[in-house]
């Protein structure tokens, strides 16, 4: 089903578009560890499992409008390997880090996208099996296991041996890698950041606790989110930036091609650009709780919800390159008076429509069908509250705040 939304604010009116894929039909699970897109191709990549009851494991692939699911063991062993971490290569290939319970399997999990599977564990060389952190720099990947670090020569399927001394000098902690330009490596440890290049390394002054998961502006600027701070590396220093609403606390970031950076906590999707200033917030009601994303190479947005996929654009989602100068319906549109309200809100929606009532949970209220008029209850408590109205298969969001 396509969802089409507008949320009402109080000082203007925000639009965006979601689209849910289903568990068991679309992907193989609703228990997701993580999503990537490869650029070069817009190919989605999600890999899925849960890890205490060892079941659901997967890893899917979105391209050209259809899904692949890859779950068999014997052609991609993927039986029992809980994915927590995924990179995509140069050259469209997945490497995944595979932290499963117990810990005699694991490793690193390669897929050339295609038909070749390669496991690298201890027969290859690992220290131990579990991996929790992979990947990609130039020419190698790095890897993080609960108490080592290292690097893979996949010419050779070998483990380099750390002869700048850089796990030793810094501890073996890896918490992320990722490339700065054609000479030098960005790596982060657990309070700490250095800048490798091929003969040597060095130290960068940083007073933030980590650095996981960092991401890369278009204009080359490394940044990572720490709870309510965005830090961001540019020319030798890194710029710490204070994040406008710090509900939003956590390490989960994208960004898109304008700079704007997009996190989320709970069901509340943010987007920030610190470098001018411009912030929004969505309450995304649809999925219970956000905690990964992606941003694709045509600007939507792919995120988890504890019950599926989702998809979302700020504007209209965009399927394909030949759909960007699609113009979304702009007769579409819900009023809700007086906002804020006591008791009693009146409410204009599309004739046909059936409206709801729910809470920022996205739990139902009220039922209203087609009535108009929304008497809460006295046990309704304060709050903000999203008036939902369905016409087929679109449906327009409002908010209104109930104040007793």
């Amino acid at each position: 089903m396509l969802v089409l939304i507008f949320l009402l604010c109080t000082t203007s009116l925000f639009s965006y578009e979601i689209h849910r894929f289903e568990p068991g039909v679309d992907i193989t699970s609703s228990h997701i560890t993580d999503i990537e897109c490869d650029p070069a191709t817009n190919t989605i990549w999600v890999a899925t499992g849960e890890v205490f009851s060892g079941t659901a494991f997967g890893l899917n692939r979105y391209r050209d409008g259809e899904w692949t699911r890859y779950t068999d063991y014997f052609s991609s062993h993927l039986l029992y390997e809980y994915m927590c971490d995924m990179e995509i290569d140069q050259h469209g290939g997945v490497w995944i880090a595979c932290f499963p319970i117990p810990f005699d399997r694991g490793g690193v999990l390669y897929f050339d996208g295609y038909n070749e599977w390669v496991s690298i564990d201890t027969s290859w060389g690992l220290p131990s099996n579990p991996v929790a952190v992979v990947g990609i720099a130039h020419e190698d990947i790095w890897f993080s296991q609960p108490f080592n670090c290292g690097i893979i020569d996949p010419e050779i399927w070998s483990i380099k041996s750390d002869t700048l001394g850089l796990f030793a000098e810094m501890g073996r902690h890896l918490s992320a890698v990722t490339i700065l330009d054609s000479i030098s490596i960005f790596a982060g440890f657990i309070g700490r950041v250095a800048i490798v290049q091929r003969d040597s390394f060095f130290e960068v002054p940083y007073d933030g606790s980590e650095c996981d998961r960092p991401v890369v502006t278009d204009d080359d600027v490394v940044c990572w989110k720490v709870d309510s701070i965005i830090y961001c590396f540019d020319t030798d220093t890194i710029y710490a930036y204070d994040i406008p609403n710090t509900f939003l606390w956590g390490n989960l970031i994208v960004v898109d091609s304008e700079n704007t950076f997009w996190y989320a906590r709970d069901n509340l999707l943010a987007a920030f650009n610190p470098f001018s200033g411009e912030y929004t917030e969505y309450n995304v009601v649809e999925p219970r709780s956000i905690n990964f994303l992606a941003v694709d190479a045509l600007g939507n947005k792919w995120l988890d919800g504890h019950d599926g996929l989702y998809v979302f654009n700020e504007d209209t989602i965009v399927w394909s390159v030949d759909e960007s100068e699609q113009v979304k319906p702009s007769n579409l549109e819900i009023d809700c008076y007086p906002n804020p309200f006591n008791s009693t809100l009146r409410i204009t929606a599309p004739e046909k429509a059936t409206v709801t009532i729910h809470d920022t949970k996205g739990r139902m209220v009220a039922d209203l069908g087609k009535e108009r008029l929304w008497k809460a209850e006295k046990d309704v408590p304060s709050g903000v509250y999203i008036v939902r109205a369905v016409v087929g298969d679109v449906v327009v969001d409002g908010k209104a705040v109930l104040i007793r």
